[in-house]
C-alpha cells in the first residue's frame, strides 16, 4: 500500500495496528504477571497534513471492516424487525394487563421484557463524530467493545467542544483500560457498560495536534498519554 499510494511505509502500518487491535478489542489481552493484565488495544494517533495520503491509506485498509459489518447488520435485520414486532406485543399485553389492575400479570409481563434477548444492529466500527453519551450506548450494545476509525480527526474536534463545552472523557478513559464498569447517569436513565473495551485510531492534521497539546484538559486527565502517536515523514519524489 505504501507503494501504491506513494506514502510512508509508517502510515499503513500505524493503520494497520489499529485495525488490529479493532479486531482483538474485548476479546484477548496479556497477562503479563500476577494482577497486572493489559487488553490487547491501542489507542494511535497519526499526523500528517492534508493531501499526505490519509483518507485513500485509511479507506484501502479499513473497508474489509466496514463492509463486513455493513453486511451482517443486512443479516440481522430480519431478526431486529422480528425483535420489536414481538415487544410491541409484549407491552401491548403489559398495557392492558395495568389498564384492567391485574397486578401479577404486568408484573410477570414487565419481567418477561426487561429479559428479552433483543439482536441489535452492530456497531463495533465506528467514526470519530460520537458524543460521551451515544458511545456509551454503543458499547453497551455490542458487548461493552466498540473501535473508533477516524480518518479526519473528528474525535479530537468533538472532545474540543463541538457540541458540548466539556464533553465527558470518562467512556475513553475506561475503555482504554477496560474491566472497570462505565455508568452514563442523564435525566433518561443510566447507562451501564459492565465491561468497556475501546480501541482508537485517528489521523488528523499537524494542527490538531498542537491544539490538543495546547489543552490542558486532555494532558491533565492523563487522555493523550494513552495515545501512540506517529508523525510520519511524507514522501516529497513523485
Amino acid at each position: 500500500i505504501a507503494a501504491n499510494q506513494n506514502v510512508p511505509v509508517d502510515l499503513p502500518a500505524l493503520v494497520g495496528l489499529g485495525i488490529a487491535s479493532a479486531c482483538a478489542c474485548g476479546r484477548i489481552g496479556v497477562q503479563l504477571k500476577a494482577g497486572w493484565y493489559e487488553p490487547a488495544q491501542l489507542f494511535l494517533l497519526g499526523v500528517l497534513d492534508s493531501g499526505e495520503g490519509k483518507t485513500p491509506v485509511f479507506k484501502a485498509m479499513t473497508k474489509t471492516l466496514f463492509q463486513a459489518q455493513v453486511d451482517e447488520n443486512k443479516r440481522r435485520a430480519v431478526k431486529i424487525e422480528a425483535d420489536k414486532a414481538e415487544l410491541e406485543v409484549l407491552l401491548a399485553r403489559k398495557n392492558e394487563a395495568v389498564k384492567k389492575k391485574q397486578t401479577q400479570e404486568a408484573r410477570a409481563i414487565a419481567e418477561e421484557i426487561a429479559a428479552f434477548p433483543a439482536v441489535r444492529p452492530m456497531s463495533r466500527f465506528i467514526g470519530g463524530d460520537v458524543t460521551p453519551e451515544r458511545l456509551t450506548e454503543i458499547m453497551r450494545d455490542n458487548d461493552g467493545a466498540t473501535s473508533q476509525l477516524d480518518d479526519e480527526g473528528e474525535l479530537f474536534e468533538l472532545l474540543a467542544g463541538r457540541y458540548q463545552e466539556l464533553p465527558n472523557l470518562n467512556p475513553w478513559l475506561k475503555g482504554y483500560s477496560g474491566g472497570t464498569p462505565l455508568t452514563m447517569e442523564r435525566k433518561g436513565g443510566s447507562t451501564i457498560v459492565e465491561n468497556p473495551n475501546l480501541s482508537v485510531l485517528v489521523l488528523a492534521q499537524h494542527y490538531i495536534l498542537g491544539e490538543l497539546l495546547d489543552a490542558k484538559r486532555m494532558s491533565s486527565k492523563g487522555f493523550l498519554a494513552r495515545f501512540l502517536i506517529a508523525c510520519p515523514e511524507p514522501v516529497r519524489e513523485y
